[in-house]
C-alpha cells in the first residue's frame, strides 16, 4: 500500500518500443503467438498503490490480480508516471474526513484526467498488441 512514489524493482529482462521481440515478465514469457491475451482494468482506487488488475485468468495467473507496474515491460519513465499518478491520485481522497471524497478545484480534477490518460495511451503504446487494457477510470473527456 502507500502512496507508489518508490523506486520500482525492475521485473523485466528485456524491453524495446515497437518492435516485437520476446520479453520475459518475473519469471514467465509473454505468448506473443496470441495477442491480446494479457487483459488488464484500468482505474483508480484511494490507497491502493495500483491501477491495474487482471482482466482474466491468463493475466492473473502470469501478473496476479494486482498488477504493479514493475512487473511490466515498460519503461522506469512510464513507471514513475504511472506512480505519480497514482500519488497524486491519493490526494483526491481527504485522509483525515474519509466520507469527505475530496478538496480538489474542478481544474486539478481536469489536470488529473489527463495525465491519467496520457498514462494509459503510454501504457497501451509501450505494452503493444501483447496487452489489452480496458479503460475503467472514469478520465475520458
Amino acid at each position: 500500500m502507500g502512496c507508489g512514489l518508490q523506486s520500482p524493482a525492475v521485473g523485466h529482462d528485456s524491453y524495446s518500443t515497437g518492435n516485437k521481440d520476446w520479453r520475459k515478465i518475473q519469471g514467465y514469457e509473454l505468448n506473443r503467438l496470441d495477442p491480446s491475451v494479457y487483459r488488464l482494468r484500468y482505474f483508480f482506487d484511494s490507497g491502493a498503490g495500483i491501477c491495474l488488475w487482471a482482466a482474466n485468468d491468463v493475466t492473473r495467473d502470469r501478473l496476479g490480480y494486482t498488477v504493479d507496474s514493475s512487473k511490466l515491460p515498460i519503461t522506469s519513465t512510464l513507471m514513475h508516471r504511472v506512480e505519480f499518478v497514482l500519488a497524486w491520485y491519493d490526494t483526491f481522497l481527504d485522509w483525515d474526513n474519509p466520507p469527505r471524497e475530496t478538496q480538489w478545484k474542478a481544474i486539478e480534477g481536469e489536470r488529473f484526467n489527463l495525465a491519467a490518460q496520457e498514462v494509459l495511451h503510454l501504457l497501451r503504446e509501450q505494452l503493444g498488441a501483447e496487452f489489452e487494457i480496458v479503460d475503467e477510470s472514469k478520465t475520458a473527456a
